[in-house]
């Protein structure tokens, strides 16, 4: 892995925050799959419930709310379980060719990435319903990955500017 905009084949920073929204994109899967087979889990906290409180504290506010919303419109959490890998799919797919694209461009894309994230950060500090939506140590393990993601970013254009 090296911090810059052109890294060659290595991993950016912004690589990295890629395919840690992938990542975190896909663990509330196992949960919402376990839960269409038995809903009794539902009831009960466990492993499979963390996973998908943190998957979500660590989504932006706006994909949750308008998964919420969906899930509200279609009244089917299978609908959310298929939409979810999707628009991972879809975000690796677009910051892959915009981040390997013009140089112009790539920094583009990780000053809005930058801004994105720390709004969204902004917002889970000062708004209460959306700090405990998923509980405590789902928000703080989901404050802490959007942290990490925005200093993966921000190191990249700390590193783009010191170049020569």
């Amino acid at each position: 892995m090296r911090f810059g905009v052109k890294t060659g084949k290595k991993l950016s920073g912004a690589g990295v925050y890629t395919y840690v929204f992938q990542a975190v994109s896909l663990l509330p899967l196992p949960y919402m799959l376990a839960v269409s087979g038995y809903m009794g889990l539902v009831a009960k906290r466990g492993p499979l419930s963390f996973l998908f409180d943190a998957g979500f504290a660590a989504l932006p506010r706006w994909l949750t709310l308008g998964l919420s919303a969906l899930y509200r419109l279609t009244g089917h959490e299978l609908v959310v379980y298929f939409i979810l890998p999707v628009l991972a799919l879809a975000f690796g797919i677009v910051m892959k060719k915009l981040l390997r694209g013009e140089r112009k461009t790539a920094v583009i894309v990780r000053v809005i990435l930058c801004a994105a994230v720390g709004v969204d950060l902004l917002l889970r500090l000062c708004l209460p319903q959306f700090r405990t939506l998923f509980g405590w140590p789902a928000a703080i393990v989901g404050f802490a990955v959007r942290l990490v993601m925005v200093g993966l970013v921000i190191a990249d254009l700390i590193a783009e500017k010191r170049k020569p």
